[in-house]
Parts: C-alpha cells; structure tokens; sequence
C-alpha cells in the first residue's frame, strides 16, 4: 500500500503541490500568531518549490501561489519595519497581479502592500491601494480591506469616512465567522470611537480585542492593541497614568520578543508624552530619544515628525 499523503511526507513522495500549498499556510499560521520571520520562512519555501513559468499556477489556493507568498513576505517584513526589502517585493507583486487579474489575487495583493505603506506612515500610497482593492474585493476579503482603508481614513483625519467602514468591516467578520483578523478590526474601530468622543465605546472595544487576541494566541495582534490601551488610558482626563505604563509596557514587551520596531518605537513615542505631561523630564527624553532615533533609521517621516516635537516641548520646559 502507497504511503499517505500527508504534510508530513510532502517532500519525501515528491508531491510538489503539497509542498507549495502547505508551506503557504503553514507561514499564514506564523504570521497570525505574530512569528514574523517564520512567516517569512515558510513563504519563502513556498515561493522556492514554484518552477520558472508557474507564476499563474495556483496549487490548489484561492489565486496564484507566486502572488500570495510574495506579498504575505511583505506583510511580514512591514510588521518587523524593514521596508526597503517590503517595498521591492510589493512592487513585483502588484506587477504580476495586475499582469493576471483575478480579483481576489488583486485584492489580495492591493490590502498587503497597502499595510506597508500605512505601517511605514505613507498614508497617501496605502488609502490609493486600499481604494483599489475595495472596489475589487470578493465578499470573503472586504472586511480585511475595509479596516486597513479604515485606519488609513483615521490616521489621515477623516473620522467620519471611517468609522461606517470599520463598523461594517466588524459586523461583516462576525456575521461570516472570519475570526482571523478580528481582534485587530476591534481595535481599529475602538480607535474610532476614541477619535469620535465615544470613550466608553473605546475602551469596550479595546477590550474585547484583546480578550480575542490572547484567546486566539495572536500576540502581534495583542501588542497592537495593548498600546492601543496605552493611548485610551494616557488619553483620559485625567490621564490614568499607571494603567497607561501598564498597557505600554507590555506592548513593548511583547514588541520585542516578536521584532515589531515599528510598535517598539510608537510604544517608546507613548511613554514619551506619557512622561513628558506627568512632568518626569528624564523619563521622557530618554523614550522620545529611543522613537526619534528608531523612526528615523526606519525612515517612518509621519511619526519622526511628532517624536521631534515632543522632544523639542520636553527640552523647552526642561
């Protein structure tokens, strides 16, 4: 009797489809649960097992394989802020996707290299993709769409396009059962709230998102939103500073352990304006040095800008 057709033995039966599709969701598994450079690890072996001439192949996924390994690498790489490596990547994805056309290949690819830009903080080239990929987008992947549009539409001051966009991002999830993602839907929208006036609305979200995230053992998502929780507790009149150190803290923490500089540096940014309002001076240039200095070197310009400031208030009131 043949040997069973498992994971386990892909390679040993030369079953080459196996191997490609097994390897590309084997890296979603590490992506989700924030191991980043597995996740690149995994997309990698994927990409490798595809021959020349293979790039519109699917091996059994939704789209092309080619595509969808690249640009989950490029997601990867945007949580561990090395951009210049994203950046190449998402450029060769988009060019092959556009070249075949398969919506949800597109969608795919657009909401992907848009969490670049919007994690490096070019909000411009993110809400540009982002758009692109909604209009595009299958029912199955609005809701990761919506919310990365959404917090692009936050981030650039218009409250008021996305609150509807994440609440329906949100409900639609829910009523599909997509869990995966929603955690950080949740605290998109808990962002939301918080930038309407809704505090209390804030801050159920907040909660609730990261009740999903340890329960689902998400803990890139889980450091997101316990920053997330830093900012809603600093941001409270008055400031609820040591639940705010509380939340902070942890995020970095966890930020750390996954090589999340991006959220290492907003993380060092918070506890800067944390301290610089409590009147702790040294605390506070130490964090706003740290952020100024890690943004710079990730070329993230939005926010360098707001470190620069907040160094420059603490020097002047020091």
């Amino acid at each position: 009797m043949p040997p069973a057709r498992t994971p386990g033995n892909a390679d040993a039966i030369g079953d080459r489809s196996l191997r490609v599709a097994t390897s590309f969701y084997l890296g979603c598994a590490h992506y989700a649960r924030g191991d980043y450079r597995r996740g690149i690890t995994s997309q990698q072996s994927c990409a490798e097992a595809l021959q020349p001439g293979e790039a519109h192949e699917y091996f059994g996924l939704a789209g092309p394989a080619s595509i969808f390994a690249d640009v989950y690498i490029v997601a990867c790489l945007a949580e561990l802020g090395e951009f210049v490596e994203a950046a190449v990547r998402g450029i060769d994805a988009l060019r092959t996707a556009e070249a075949i056309g398969q919506p949800y290949s597109l969608t795919f690819t657009y909401f992907n290299v848009g969490l670049l830009h919007l994690r490096q903080g070019d909000f411009g080239g993110a809400i540009a993709l982002l758009e692109r990929g909604l209009a595009v987008s299958p029912t199955f992947s609005w809701s990761w769409v919506g919310q990365y549009l959404g917090e692009g539409y936050l981030l650039t001051g218009r409250v008021a396009d996305a609150l509807p966009l994440l609440e329906r991002a949100v409900e639609q999830a829910a009523s599909m059962n997509l869990m995966w993602g929603q955690s950080r839907r949740l605290g998109s929208l808990a962002e939301a709230y918080q930038a309407m006036g809704e505090r209390d609305k804030a801050v159920e979200h907040a909660a609730r998102a990261l009740e999903l995230a340890c329960r689902q053992s998400a803990r890139g998502d889980e450091a997101w939103i316990l920053r997330l929780q830093g900012d809603l507790a600093a941001q409270s009149e008055p400031a609820a500073v040591q639940d705010a150190e509380r939340s902070y803290d942890a995020a970095l923490a966890r930020a750390v352990e996954l090589g999340m500089r991006p959220l290492v540096a907003h993380c060092h940014l918070g506890l800067g304006k944390l301290y610089r309002r409590t009147s702790k001076r040294h605390e506070a240039r130490e964090h706003l040095t740290i952020a100024t200095t890690m943004y710079r070197a990730m070329d993230m310009r939005f926010w360098l800008e707001q470190a620069d400031a907040e160094s420059k208030e603490s020097e002047h009131r020091s």
